[in-house]
């Protein structure tokens, strides 16, 4: 069902919905010159992908059948998070890492590398596909993804349709800062520090003061960006008890009905914020909850992630925001950092930035 709305939306050239006011195909005048809309699919037999310009719409199949993909998935995450909690030796993970990355890029990227070129790649992921981590896919050389293409993240073909071509001033914006620290989690206070820091205008609503009133009253006045450190919970079980952890109690999905969200930009920096369950079709994730609630950018992490690296990661982000509000360069900057202390891509290729 999901993708019949995908396709009437954008692929269906013939629909006169699909037309603007000149009568030209919809997608063409969405889409610059420059860029491609990759939209990956999974029937029950076999995995393809949409090939999208602003002239045409091909199907290419790829290389790997939906069982292989899901365990190719599953083995990542898990050496991921094995090297991050510091279970495994750093060197074996990263060798084992580099070998599914690896293998992914040659099942999904390669049948589609001539048709690309030079764009600029739009990937409009859903399901098993929201859980890759398309930027840090590795080619036969051991590029990545991330540098050799400009690379967005989209889960709602609607972002093409709403697109902005200017930029936010942040901060002459509402913005608001949410810090629950604990034991485990030292660094978020300095974190919350350092964005105060970079807009000084910002709410800071440390510990006792990040509490679900508070969080509800700013996801429907600030108008800039929410940020959200503490600890985040998955529920494989019901989608909707996937929770945030908030000094007064979690913070569940179904709490932004009440509310909705007003603010461009939302971080929720915590541990696998953008990881879907196990169940429900594997679509849904905290990071989908809030993106489709009104946040028009969602950055979030697909595993766990290092306290302290996570920390540096979001004061490098926001200092850049500060310097040029532009999400896109703020983003790569921040994994340019990351990069620069570890190459390995279990600390930077959790990061995902959705929207557009």
């Amino acid at each position: 069902a999901n993708e019949r709305r995908i396709r009437t939306m954008l692929y269906n050239e013939h629909n006169e919905k699909n037309r603007d006011r000149r009568g030209e195909w919809r997608l063409g005048a969405l889409l610059n010159r420059s860029e491609a809309l990759l939209n990956f699919v999974m029937t029950r037999d076999e995995i393809g992908a949409f090939y999208a310009t602003g002239e045409k719409v091909e199907y290419i199949r790829c290389g790997i059948s939906p069982r292989e993909l899901k365990l190719l998935v599953r083995k990542l995450h898990f050496v991921f998070e094995k090297a991050v909690y510091g279970l495994r030796d750093s060197e074996n993970s990263r060798a084992a890492a580099e070998y599914y990355l690896r293998n992914l890029h040659g099942a999904l990227i390669k049948p589609l590398g001539g048709h690309i070129g030079n764009r600029e790649i739009i990937v409009l992921a859903d399901g098993i596909f929201s859980q890759i981590p398309f930027a840090a896919l590795q080619d036969e050389t051991g590029s990545f993804l991330k540098d050799r293409y400009a690379l967005k993240v989209i889960v709602n073909p609607q972002d093409l349709l709403k697109r902005r071509r200017r930029r936010d001033r942040f901060a002459e914006r509402r913005n608001a800062v949410f810090t629950v620290s604990s034991d485990s989690l030292p660094a978020i206070v300095a974190e919350g520090r350092e964005i105060k820091k970079s807009f000084g205008k910002a709410r800071l609503y440390p510990d006792k003061r990040a509490v679900g009133e508070n969080l509800k009253r700013e996801l429907g006045k600030a108008d800039g960006f929410i940020h959200i450190a503490t600890h985040a919970s998955r529920s494989s079980e019901n989608p909707l008890f996937s929770r945030i952890l908030l000094n007064d109690g979690p913070f569940f999905p179904f709490d932004l009905f009440e509310t909705g969200i007003k603010a461009r930009l939302v971080t929720l920096s915590g541990c696998q914020t953008a990881a879907p369950g196990l169940y429900y079709g594997n679509s849904f994730s905290l990071a989908k909850a809030f993106y489709q609630a009104g946040g028009r950018y969602v950055l979030a992490t697909l595993w766990p992630v290092s306290d302290k690296l996570s920390m540096q990661f979001m004061i490098e982000f926001y200092r850049y925001l500060k310097k040029t509000d532009d999400i896109y360069i703020s983003f790569d900057e921040a994994v340019k950092k990351i990069r620069g202390i570890t190459g390995n891509p279990a600390f930077w290729g959790s990061f995902v930035l959705l929207g557009m």
